[in-house]
Parts: C-alpha cells; structure tokens; sequence
C-alpha cells in the first residue's frame, strides 16, 4: 500500500513538472511591442514628401540595425516597398521613444 502511495506522489509530482513546462511564456524578443503612431504620405501635394513615426511601447524594444525592415505596400496589399533598413546605431532604450523615418524630400523640408 505504502508503494502505491509513493508512486501516485511521484507521478503527481511529474505532471506538475511537465505541466508547468508546456505553459505559454512571453516571446523574447528586441523589437516586436511597437505601433505606427503617425504616418504622412506628402505634403502640399508632394507624394515623395513621406514619413513613418514608430513607438516603443516597452523597454529593451530597441534592438533594430541590421534586424529590422519596415516594408510598405499599397492599399491593395500590393507593390512592396522597403521604407528602412534600420542601420546603426539603434535608438535609446526606454518605454515610449519614437523613431522617426522619412523620405529624403521630407528631410529636405
């Protein structure tokens, strides 16, 4: 009787193990808590004039360069373009920063 006790213990014991294993975790990753909080497509009717403002929306969201593209398409889903390459250096940690791209006739204004 002793024996079965034990071996019901252990086996309790296991699947609380393995239960608490396959449990849903956070995703670990650099850049993925953002959101488009501005977007301008031209100006005075120069559609070449264009920017894009992102937010971070969390702290250690700010690993970009080299691992980040920011890709737009038309209304239709169609014609990707790549807007940035994110290149060196990566912005400022911290919760709340905004990173800023812009055409370079947006950047001539």
């Amino acid at each position: 009787m002793k024996h079965r006790i034990s071996c019901a213990r252990i086996s309790v014991a296991w699947l609380f193990v393995l239960g608490s294993a396959l449990l849903p975790r956070p995703a670990l990753a650099n850049f993925h808590i953002m959101e488009i909080e501005q977007v301008i497509g031209g100006v005075s009717g120069d559609t070449s004039a264009q920017a894009v403002q992102l937010k971070m929306r969390a702290d250690g969201q700010n690993v970009l360069a080299g691992q980040a593209l920011l890709i737009v398409r038309d209304a239709a889903g169609n014609n990707p373009v790549t807007l940035s390459t994110f290149p060196a250096p990566n912005p400022t940690a911290g919760p709340c920063r905004e990173i800023l791209l812009v055409t370079p006739a947006m950047a001539s204004r």
